[in-house]
């Protein structure tokens, strides 16, 4: 309950932001409500980057976890290359999958005597680091 000399206090994301909140609670016609607290459910084997602008810091989450902003926080939007051959910026999110996953590619390759190839490539690929210490990803 709010004091007579307090007032609510939006907090405000941008379109990108608001777009990947919808897409993760994963409700259809949800809208965020500005003077509520800011989640994320960060899902197994995932990773959510914060930045604090005011302390000029960066934390990371593990998931499973809900991820809660604060005041001065903001997520760290992720733009990855994806599809077949990869595009930049495909790929919009604010969790990061940690593996193992499946990726293919193609990639064109000139020899000297200027021949073309065209190389189909498939590999799978997981990140390392430590689990108990989420900040060793950054």
């Amino acid at each position: 309950m709010l004091e007579a000399h307090e007032e609510f206090w939006n907090k405000e994301l941008n379109d990108v932001e608001e777009a990947l909140l919808e897409k993760n609670m994963n409700i259809a016609g949800w809208k965020r409500d500005p003077k509520k607290v800011v989640t994320f459910k960060c899902p197994f084997n995932h990773a959510v980057q914060i930045y604090d602008f005011k302390a000029k810091k960066s934390r990371v989450k593990l998931g499973p976890t809900l991820v809660h902003l604060g005041p001065d926080e903001q997520f760290t939007v992720l733009y990855l290359s994806g599809k077949t051959p990869k595009v930049p910026g495909a790929i919009q999110t604010i969790d990061l999958n940690l593996g193992p996953d499946f990726t293919s590619d193609i990639v064109v390759v000139e020899t000297s005597d200027h021949t073309r190839l065209n190389l189909a490539l498939a590999y799978n690929w997981h990140f390392e680091y430590d689990p108990n210490n989420p900040n060793s990803l950054i």
